[in-house]
This record gives structure tokens, C-alpha cells and sequence, in this order.
């Protein structure tokens, strides 16, 4: 397991596609990729909900992740989408992340049917029993339809490999709860954009953007202000409110 947390402001990637609408445009992926990373976020995620995780085949994925990775070459930590409708894919899409040198997978449990805690408890232990490298719980209920509350996170904070959480519920209460049941093993990511000060303030230890969007709609020039900038300033100058939310809740950052 990597020894260094990821934390900070890591920006989800949207997925541009060429004109046809099935192909992936590579290009425009590393031009983007590139101004992200120069606009001062601290980490790139890409196959996200913003990314279009469900949209793609597991060879597209792959080959998404592959350039990414090789594109940043180092520059910042890569977070890599590999939820998949079953375990044996997303275990699959974790270990090749892994093997073309993503720093961290992060996994939203896509489904038809619900879930019970075990079975989603298990979905996670079998992902991060076949990697190395962190796992990051990706819990976006209005999306998914599967609630990934603090007392089941808490459990799953005891596989060694299971590093944070994008808590995307949009309850600030979950923020500190999963600090206290977890004892601050697990970095927090705060996922809600509409109240992505007050998840600092609660506590939160990063947030997950979408980037502008219609960027990579545009003609190629950045007009738009980078969020990831503005998120990486924020980041920053709320380390200290940050901190002492950590202290009332009784555990270090």
C-alpha cells in the first residue's frame, strides 16, 4: 500500500469525444489533462460520473487509463475510475490500473439490484484484496442508488488498502461521523459541490470536481475560470479550519 495519503483537490476529468460521438478523443484528453494540471490541482481522476464511467467498453477504459497515466507522466497522482456492474470486471479494471502505474483506483458500486452492506462490504474487501495500491469508495446514492453510510465505511477502513472515501451524499454530518468511526484512517474526500466550503469546514480532507465542461466543447482555448484552480486555493486557505473541525471531532489529520 502506498505510504502517502492522497488528499487535496483532484479534479474528475470529463471524457471528450470526437464528432462521430464514439470515439475517444485522445488529443484533446491530453490537452485537457494538461491544463488541469497546470492550474494547481493536486491530483487527476479520471472515469468518474463526469468521465462517463458506464459509457465505455472495458478495452476503451483501459486504453483511457493507459494514456492518461503515461500522459502525466508522474506529474501529479493519477486516480483511476474502475467500477464495473461486477466484481470480477471491476477487479479486473483495478489490477490493470495498477499495472500501468495509477496511483489509486477509486469505486463506485454500480448496480440494478440493491445491495445488502455485506454483499457491497464484500464487492470492496475482493477489489482491494487483488491490489496494492490504494482504494478509494466512491458513495454517490442519488446516482447509484446505494448508500454507503459511516457505520459500514467504518468496517471497511480495517482492509488495509482502503484508503478515503468521495462522500457524495451531500450530508455534512457524514463527514465528521466518518472521521469519528474510522479514527482518521480514512481521508474524506467531500464530493457535493453546492456546499464544498462547509465540507471543509466539516472536516474534509479533499474535494472531487467535475472540471468546466464545456472547455472541451470549445474550440481548444481555456477560456472558462479552472475550478481546480480555485479549489487548490480554497484547499489551502482552509487547512487551518480544516484542522480544528479534525480536533473537535477527536481525530488528527
Amino acid at each position: 500500500m502506498a505510504k502517502k495519503r492522497l488528499r487535496g483537490v483532484f479534479s474528475f476529468t470529463a471524457t471528450p469525444m470526437r464528432d462521430d460521438g464514439a470515439t475517444i478523443d485522445l488529443d484533446r484528453l491530453r490537452s485537457h489533462l494538461d491544463w488541469q494540471t497546470e492550474n494547481g490541482v493536486h491530483g487527476i481522476a479520471v472515469l468518474g460520473s463526469t468521465g462517463s464511467n458506464g459509457s465505455f467498453s472495458e478495452k476503451e477504459r483501459e486504453e483511457l487509463i493507459r494514456v492518461t497515466v503515461k500522459h502525466v507522466n508522474g506529474r501529479l497522482p493519477v486516480m483511476a475510475g474502475t467500477g464495473s456492474i461486477t466484481t470480477d470486471e471491476a477487479v479486473r479494471m483495478s489490477r490493470f490500473a495498477e499495472d500501468v502505474g495509477a496511483d489509486a483506483v477509486i469505486v463506485v458500486p454500480i448496480t440494478y439490484w440493491p445491495l445488502t452492506d455485506n454483499e457491497v462490504y464484500e464487492h470492496y474487501s475482493r477489489i482491494a484484496k487483488a491490489i496494492k495500491i490504494p482504494v478509494i469508495v466512491y458513495n454517490n446514492p442519488g446516482t447509484t442508488g446505494v448508500d454507503i453510510k459511516p457505520q459500514l465505511l467504518a468496517r471497511m477502513a480495517e482492509i488495509e488498502n482502503i484508503q478515503g472515501v468521495k462522500e457524495s451524499s451531500g450530508d455534512l454530518s457524514r463527514i465528521t461521523q466518518i472521521r469519528m468511526l474510522t479514527k482518521g484512517k480514512m481521508t474524506v474526500f467531500h464530493g457535493w459541490e453546492p456546499i464544498t466550503l462547509q465540507g471543509f469546514a466539516a472536516g474534509a480532507d479533499g474535494w472531487c470536481p467535475g472540471p468546466d465542461v464545456p472547455y472541451l466543447q470549445a474550440d481548444g482555448r481555456h477560456r472558462l475560470h479552472p475550478r481546480g484552480a480555485y479549489g487548490a486555493r480554497a484547499y489551502g486557505s482552509l487547512g487551518r479550519t480544516t484542522a480544528a473541525s479534525a480536533a473537535h471531532a477527536g481525530c488528527g489529520t
